[in-house]
């Protein structure tokens, strides 16, 4: 049973922020079936199991991808998850090798013959050029559809060219829901790379990051669970990690995941296979989920004083900054477009801000979150217009028609943010301008705000670095010049 079976998915919801909880929240609720409707006539926001896999595999060194599928798949893929987030290795974690990215480039031929000579010929071809550490397979629609017998291409080279390759299924029917691309990935780790440990390292924990998440975010939680004295792996860093790494994880005692969506089914099955124990707190943005998080991590190991006494350091820093930010956005008006679990967070970093929210997008929706929707819609005196995977072209008036003094969204916010004509801030791409998690990362993401409500041009300043190449057009520095002028 796949996730969006199994954790009650919704595709389309439109009201507010309380009616949704009121929704979802109890057991016994039978939700409207016209609000929930999962055949739209046109969806321009969505993806596939393959999207979500992709995302994961390629994030380790020294393993070879190999899409069986036409070029489109494997293509698109790479420019977005391979291509553009190798940039962050400019900030991020460095490549012990590289990630290589292939693809049996199906034609019209192969969908009429099959397609499994071709890739029979690609996975020789693959052993003789590389002899690579590990090879995973992604096959598409095309050979699902066709039946091709990938198992067997697979079985043959185990056998005949000793390759330690495997396969996922992603082809896109098997669901509209992309999360699961990341259960399947996360399967096929647990299963055929990482191993059995002979001890576990009881004050070890391992952060499992989402595949775009900032590698400043992971440096940051990092920081904060070595002040409690944990030793901290990253076996699945972003945007590089290796092969070796992966294997070290079932060592650690603990999983924390930064997000729940991407690290749901990882900790789960790790804890199912290993015995290894996780938090089920993520998202620490905001003072409220960054506590919620910490205190769950220390209830792990046992650490619960250690916590309360670094929580009550860490706000004595933040203060004096937190102070004047909320000055200055007291009242400003906010919009946010986010994924389910990130969501909740933006909205109570929106309220200790200072920021009266008018809109929230959420990206996707199971129950997975359903509590810790719950939890913070109690912390609002006012209701929230609400659009649960809202398309873009439905959004953009749903937004305009609040004029938000400022618009967050996540990486693809660019072309909403221009339509609009908002300033934005992004909740990705911020390996140059610090970190948004942990309570230091309620500052950063309070100035990159200011900075945006206080810009007369609409705009989306970290774009700028991706495509040009200039150092640093936003951040600390720029935010600390601007503060000067002002002054």
């Amino acid at each position: 049973m796949t996730r969006d079976v199994k954790c009650g998915a919704i595709s389309q919801y439109y009201g507010t922020l309380k009616e949704f909880n009121n929704k979802v929240n109890p057991n016994e609720c039978k939700r409207d079936a016209k609000k929930n409707n999962k055949h739209k006539a046109v969806c321009d926001l969505s993806s596939c199991p393959i999207d979500g896999a992709y995302l994961t595999l390629s994030k380790i060194g020294s393993l070879v991808i190999l899409f069986h599928s036409p070029p489109g798949c494997c293509m698109s893929l790479w420019i977005l998850w391979g291509g553009a987030y190798s940039l962050k290795s400019i900030a991020g974690s460095s490549k012990t090798a590289d990630c290589i990215t292939l693809c049996t480039n199906m034609d019209e031929h192969d969908v009429i013959y099959g397609g499994t000579n071709k890739l029979r010929r690609a996975v020789r071809d693959i052993k003789a050029r590389f002899n690579p550490e590990h090879v995973a397979i992604l096959s598409s629609c095309c050979p699902g559809i066709i039946g091709d017998d990938i198992g067997e291409v697979v079985q043959e080279a185990r056998e005949q060219l000793n390759l330690n390759v495997g396969w996922l299924d992603t082809s896109g029917f098997k669901s509209w829901y992309w999360p699961i691309g990341y259960d399947l990935a996360h399967d096929y780790i647990i299963e055929h790379i990482m191993e059995q440990p002979d001890e576990i390292e009881e004050y070890t924990i391992n952060i499992i990051p989402y595949g775009n998440a900032a590698s400043v975010d992971e440096k940051e939680c990092a920081r904060l669970l070595t002040e409690l004295g944990l030793k901290v792996q990253l076996p699945m860093s972003v945007p590089h990690t290796s092969i070796a790494n992966v294997k070290r994880a079932p060592y650690a005692k603990a999983n924390t995941m930064l997000c729940l969506t991407y690290g749901w089914n990882f900790c789960k099955k790790m804890n199912e296979k290993f015995g290894t124990e996780y938090s089920e707190e993520s998202h620490p943005i905001s003072i409220y989920f960054t506590k919620r998080w910490l205190k769950s991590i220390g209830g792990i190991f046992k650490k619960d004083k250690e916590v309360e006494v670094l929580i009550e350091k860490e706000l004595d820093e933040i203060k004096i900054e937190l102070a004047f930010l909320k000055e200055k956005l007291r009242d400003k008006t906010i919009a946010i477009t986010a994924g389910h679990d990130k969501a909740p967070s933006l909205l109570a970093m929106a309220l200790e801000l200072g920021l009266r929210v008018c809109y929230i997008g959420l990206i996707t929706y199971d129950d997975l979150v359903r509590e810790k929707i719950r939890d913070v819609t109690e912390m609002f005196d006012y209701d929230v217009e609400l659009y649960v995977f809202p398309q873009t072209y439905e959004e953009i008036p749903l937004v305009k028609k609040h004029d938000p003094d400022v618009y967050i969204g996540p990486a693809g916010l660019t072309p909403k943010n221009a339509l609009m004509q908002l300033s934005a801030v992004s909740t990705h791409f911020n390996d140059f301008i610090g970190p948004y998690f942990g309570f230091k990362g309620l500052i950063n993401f309070g100035k990159e705000i200011l900075r945006a409500t206080s810009d007369p041009v609409p705009r989306y300043a970290p774009l700028d670095f991706l495509i040009t190449g200039r150092e640093r057009v936003c951040g600390e520095e720029w935010f600390k010049n601007y503060m000067k002028r002002e002054v």
